[in-house]
């Protein structure tokens, strides 16, 4: 997963300064180019940490896979520039949540899951090697 800035975007404002808006992604590909490398990304949504989870006391981010309307396709991808790209960061399954839904067994759903699957599924971001 790569963190990165769009150009354009507003600052986040609030009691400990001025902080960049970050946007985290999945990379799926890399091209390099004479102008400029880029990254094709898979949109991630944010989503709120659960009350139990110790990793939310912690500030962690919890992740979702943006997918779209059935209608709309599976997926949404974007091409991000390599020099807008901030830093990669390390995500993880949230193994509670699916032990939960669908055992204790149960696998992280894959890319070639069916896209329902893939909805459900939830990620944390890696609070223990902490960047801010």
């Amino acid at each position: 997963m790569v963190v990165y800035t769009v150009e354009g975007d507003a600052p986040i404002v609030d009691d400990d300064g001025v902080k960049p808006r970050w946007r985290y992604r999945e990379v799926r590909a890399l091209f390099r180019y004479d102008e400029e490398d880029v990254s094709v990304v898979c949109d991630l949504e944010e989503v709120e940490a659960d009350d139990f989870c110790p990793l939310g006391e912690r500030q962690c981010k919890r992740f979702k896979w943006a997918v779209p309307d059935p209608s709309e396709g599976n997926w949404q991808l974007r091409v991000v520039p390599m020099s807008r790209v901030c830093r990669v960061t390390h995500v993880v399954p949230e193994f509670a949540e699916l032990s939960d839904r669908l055992g204790m067994k149960a696998l992280p759903a894959r890319y070639s899951a069916p896209v329902s699957e893939q909805r459900s599924m939830r990620f944390y971001e890696n609070t223990f090697f902490a960047w801010d």
